[in-house]
């Protein structure tokens, strides 16, 4: 990653925001520009005049403490990565943080120059991920054609929209519905790529339909199946 990353540091520690900026600015990896502010009122003032790639948050600060710190950044820019950093070493704290949305918790004192480069710049690329994920899903909610994701015992895992209501559901109805009770063909979708078949529909109504199937890999469950539905009129 060679492009400049812009850093805020919210952080009232005259020391370590100097150990911070000496880091950042000594980095071969990426190109870092860092402004530190002491308070989580002026940092916030900042991001809406300015704009940064990620938040090194303190959770002590003097008009501010704790969880609430993040809690009030998480609300006010959603969409903004930031790493905690803290001298708290607490389990439930470290988890409770992570689980609230944060991209990392860093302990001060125990902050090396590749562990904090390492952070920001993993920060960033699950960011863009989560970003890129959820642009993706909001474009296959949004198709008309209908896709249904299964898992290897043929149980549906994802329906968009378009393909439950070809099918009479609701999108959570469609969860967990069994392939093999909707169609009688549920053996073709991993034979065939491209067939003709029926669903039975919510109110027991047959349906016909094109069938576009293909199997997809996870690491999780290598045997799952992505499928396109289109109604035939």
């Amino acid at each position: 990653m060679s492009d400049l990353v812009r850093v805020m540091m919210i952080d009232d520690s005259e020391s370590d925001v100097f150990l911070i900026h000496e880091i950042l600015h000594k980095s071969l990896d990426a190109y870092f520009e860092v402004e530190s502010y002491p308070t989580l009122g002026e940092g916030l003032k900042h991001l809406a005049e300015t704009r940064f790639d990620i938040v090194l948050l303190d959770l002590t600060l003097p008009d501010s403490r704790g969880i609430d710190t993040f809690h009030r950044m998480s609300q006010a820019y959603p969409l903004l990565p930031v790493i905690v950093m803290s001298g708290l070493d607490d389990h439930d704290t470290v988890q409770t943080i992570i689980e609230s949305g944060a991209q990392d918790y860093l302990v001060k004192g125990e902050i090396s120059s590749t562990l904090l480069k390492r952070s920001i710049l993993n920060a960033l690329r699950r960011k863009r991920a989560e970003e890129e994920l959820k642009l993706f899903r909001k474009a296959i909610d949004a198709m008309q054609l209908g896709v249904v994701i299964t898992d290897g015992k043929g149980e549906i895992l994802y329906s968009n929209p378009s393909a439950a209501d070809i099918l009479g559901f609701s999108t959570t109805e469609m969860i967990g519905q069994p392939l093999g009770q909707l169609t009688p063909d549920a053996h073709r979708f991993r034979e065939d790529k491209y067939f003709d078949t029926s669903f039975r529909r919510k109110d027991g109504t047959s349906v016909q339909v094109k069938i576009l199937a293909d199997p997809i890999s996870f690491s999780s469950d290598p045997s799952r199946l992505v499928f396109a539905i289109l109604e035939l009129k």
